[in-house]
């Protein structure tokens, strides 16, 4: 019987690496854009092949039971040759069901008159590799894929945004490139790296052997250390009593003491350090002169923002604090850049950030017009108001639908917890939420939620908690949340989530 599999990450969209000439423009078409705009996805997002004795392609990372062969991508002296072999048009939860995340920026641009495999082009990589390696790859992409006197714009999400930086700043790209728009992009890191690390993927690590095998697993990828933190405030400890744990120190690994932290299997961390320090100046570097740029930035989303490591006897605790200062994965800090055009969304988590019609609008108005003339005319989704208890209007802020595991067994017992963000402290009556809870087999249930305060951070009066218990029912499948709050402009706020559910 299969057992459990990855919740977070996977998506994307198609490549294509010929660069051919538009057919003649139908009148009743739109115009074809001035160049071709390349999509670069972020991390976990394209399919990884390995190489077969006999020259054929086995996909081990980007069909329904990749997780069953994650133990396949280590990367040490035993790996067989695997690279990167398409990109993953969406993500997929167990081979239960299937979410969208960049097909809908694609349908956009591709109504928009931009047209697949000539002048909307995607990038594939490898990314357990370094941000600076797959840089120079993408330098290669362009050169098969587009005319070398031609420019590109790049729409880049997640990860993709450091590579585009590394391209244009460190690959000669800038002649190459006329326009960068990122989104999402952990310019400095995120704290959810080292949570990963530490929690895994709950019930869903022992398939590749438990959290200890997960841990061996993902520091053998030189990515993970490019993507861990090092924005002011993200990171405190208590290693050597005075410093916060430092990534490229092999005695910080040590001290760490986990289960599967072998800090002799780890990459040189030398190169580690060397690369971390030249992030850091892609961050602070402006792009060359000519090259237009805009920050799409997610805000308003329960995001972990920082940690604070004690160290005893036993493996050492990752104490966690939060925010609402972020998209749900990276905090609004590590994604900004000072004095560039910044284009910010409340309503749009990390994974679906490009899947928001005002990002969506603003990124189709910037590659036609200039992200100056965009962040004019495409207006920000402004924040809308919930009643209070009293029945009197007050800002929302954020909401987080969140369960208590990323997925469950069939028959099992569950929770559900919201997380609200008001502009005050007032009290909220949760009687004027609606929860609905529908099963695979497409049983609807109302769920009733009760306050929680030991759920909400207790040095923001501004946030509120609730929570309720629920059964997951017998039928395996997608199992749906749907939180709907009133909303003072008359259109309901609207927040899903959705868990796998397995065999027992």
């Amino acid at each position: 019987m299969k057992r459990q599999a990855l919740l977070g990450a996977l998506s994307v969209v198609a490549v294509s690496l010929l660069f051919a000439r538009p057919p003649v423009a139908d009148a009743t078409l739109p115009p074809p854009p001035e160049r071709p705009v390349v999509v670069i996805p972020g991390i976990m997002g394209s399919k990884l092949c390995r190489i077969e004795e006999d020259g054929n392609r086995t996909v081990i990372w980007g069909t329904l039971d990749s997780i069953l062969r994650f133990s396949d991508l280590r990367l040490d002296d035993r790996a067989e040759p695997t690279g990167s072999c398409g990109l993953i048009r969406e993500m997929s939860y167990l081979g239960l069901y299937t979410q969208e995340i960049y097909r809908p920026i694609l349908e956009r641009l591709k109504a928009a008159g931009y047209r697949e495999g000539s002048t909307l082009l995607t990038f594939d990589y490898d990314w357990r590799q370094s941000v600076f390696d797959n840089a120079a790859r993408f330098k290669m992409f362009l050169e098969r894929s587009v005319p070398k006197d031609a420019k590109v714009d790049i729409v880049a999400h997640s990860m993709g945004g450091l590579v585009a930086r590394a391209f244009i700043l460190q690959e000669d790209g800038a002649r190459r490139v006329n326009s960068l728009i990122t989104a999402g992009s952990p310019l400095r890191g995120s704290v959810r790296i080292f949570e990963m690390l530490e929690r895994g993927w709950g019930d869903a690590s022992v398939v590749v052997g438990g959290v200890e095998d997960f841990r061996r697993i993902m520091l053998s990828f030189p990515s993970i250390f490019d993507l861990m933190p090092s924005y002011e405030g993200c990171c405190e400890g208590d290693f050597l009593a005075t410093q916060a744990f430092d990534v490229a120190r092999e005695d910080a690994w040590t001290k760490l003491n986990w289960d599967g932290v072998d800090p002799a299997s780890l990459p040189d961390l030398v190169e580690v350090k060397r690369r971390r320090t030249a992030l850091v100046d892609l961050a602070e570097t402006p792009l060359p002169a000519g090259i237009g740029e805009a920050l799409v930035v997610g805000v308003d989303q329960h995001t972990t923002s920082s940690y604070r490591l004690t160290s005893g006897e036993g493996p050492a605790r990752l104490d966690y604090e939060t925010s609402w200062n972020g998209d749900g994965t990276v905090m609004t800090d590590s994604a900004l850049l000072p004095d560039r055009i910044t284009f910010r969304t409340s309503f749009a988590s990390h994974g679906t950030i490009l899947n928001e019609a005002s990002v969506q609008d603003f990124i189709l108005t910037a590659l036609k017009k200039g992200a100056e003339q965009a962040v004019m005319e495409v207006p920000e989704r402004e924040r809308s108001g919930i009643l209070t208890a009293l029945g009197h209007a007050v800002e929302l802020v954020g909401v987080d639908l969140v369960t208590d595991q990323p997925l469950y067994r069939a028959g099992t017992r569950a929770r559900a917890i919201v997380h609200i963000r008001l502009g005050d402290v007032v009290p909220l009556d949760p009687a004027r939420f609606d929860l609905r809870l529908i099963r695979p087999d497409g049983t609807v249930v109302p769920l009733p939620l009760s306050p929680d305060p030991a759920q909400a951070a207790p040095n923001r009066p501004e946030e509120q908690a609730f929570s309720t218990g629920f059964e997951t029912g017998d039928q395996t499948g997608e199992l749906k949340l749907t939180l709907s709050l009133e909303d003072t402009n008359g259109t309901p706020r609207v927040v899903t989530q959705s868990v796998p559910v397995v065999a027992r």
